[in-house]
């Protein structure tokens, strides 16, 4: 170098040489007309910041935060922006969270366990109800139900079991007296007493199935209240029951009177009629000294109990008294070893 130099990193004069003396730092070759001078070291400026401006997601569609659980259909995708589908034409949500449809289905948990819990109490009650239901037993609005043929229930003239339990059908052709096989009890009885004639009278239970209208069972009073039953030692089928309500009994006095018992005592008017399977059947009596008979649905029974529900009043004799019982059917036994054709 024939000219003085600067360093170009220090500052300082050099007068010859290849690098700096004070900091080594090369220098640059002295200008020439046809090479001009190396540009010295530059200083790097950053450049300025540029503002952040919001830009389209980069992927497709638009973009929900991470606590979302869900997304309508075709939101993801290249569906152009501002597309409305159904629901944002209606002005609601396209989509409801997943946690709001739990919260409803929840809510609405309770009342359908309630409501199947409803349904299940009212099924089981009402088969209930119709498993032990009585078809044939009276009511208050419908009155006694007319036995079919034979006796039986219905036209077929067939009777089922105590309590309901089906059985073996079993017809009464024929039915017959069943005071030979009874035996008669009372609730309540008069003490025997001594007739115009001066013999003993007894008004024993026994009398209601003598077969003597002359006989009777008597208590003392108004007899309402009281209960007749009819007792076997073995299951017959009943199919008509009746009695003879009062006092059926003539005598001649010491003059040469005629006394007519059923006028002078009270006479049964009401009773009601009660069998082993808890059915029940009244009957109204007449003022009628005859024997008064009542059919009933065929019934399979040991026992027959007459309650006295209504009497009438009395001329000179307060006493109420029942001339006999009868009960019509068949025992079970003889129906059984009927041949069947």
């Amino acid at each position: 170098m024939s000219a003085d130099t600067t360093c170009g990193a220090c500052g300082s004069a050099q007068r010859e040489g290849r690098f700096c003396a004070a900091c080594g730092h090369p220098l640059a070759a002295a200008p020439t007309a046809d090479r001009p001078a190396a540009p010295g070291p530059q200083r790097v400026v950053d450049p300025p910041p540029v503002p952040w401006e919001p830009t389209a997601y980069a992927g497709s569609g638009p973009r929900f935060p991470l606590y979302a659980d869900e997304v309508a259909p075709g939101a993801i995708g290249n569906a152009p922006t501002g597309a409305a589908g159904p629901s944002a034409a209606a002005g609601t949500p396209a989509t409801a969270p997943a946690r709001e449809r739990r919260r409803r289905r929840g809510a609405l948990l309770p009342a359908l366990v309630v409501t199947l819990l409803v349904l299940l109490v009212g099924t089981v009650a009402a088969g209930a109800f119709l498993l032990t239901r009585d078809p044939g037993a009276p009511t208050a609005d419908r009155g006694p139900t007319t036995p079919g043929p034979g006796g039986a229930d219905g036209a077929d003239g067939s009777v089922d079991s105590v309590g309901g339990t089906p059985s073996a059908p079993l017809r009464v052709p024929d039915p017959r007296d069943l005071s030979p096989l009874a035996r008669a009890g009372a609730t309540d009885t008069a003490a025997d007493g001594v007739g115009l004639d001066g013999a003993p009278v007894s008004y024993q239970p026994a009398n209601l199935l003598d077969g003597d209208e002359a006989t009777a069972w008597r208590v003392a009073g108004d007899g309402t209240g009281e209960t007749l039953t009819v007792s076997f030692d073995e299951d017959v089928v009943v199919t008509s029951v009746g009695l003879v309500n009062g006092y059926a009994k003539t005598d001649v006095d010491a003059d040469g009177a005629r006394v007519d018992w059923y006028e002078r005592n009270r006479v049964v008017t009401r009773v009601r009629w009660s069998f082993d399977d808890g059915r029940r059947v009244e009957q109204t009596l007449e003022r009628d000294r005859d024997l008064q008979r009542l059919s009933v649905p065929a019934t399979r029974t040991r026992t027959v109990q007459v309650e006295i529900l209504a009497v009438s009043g009395h001329s000179g004799a307060d006493r109420t008294p029942v001339s006999e019982i009868e009960v019509l059917g068949a025992a079970v036994a003889e129906l059984e070893d009927r041949p069947t054709s």
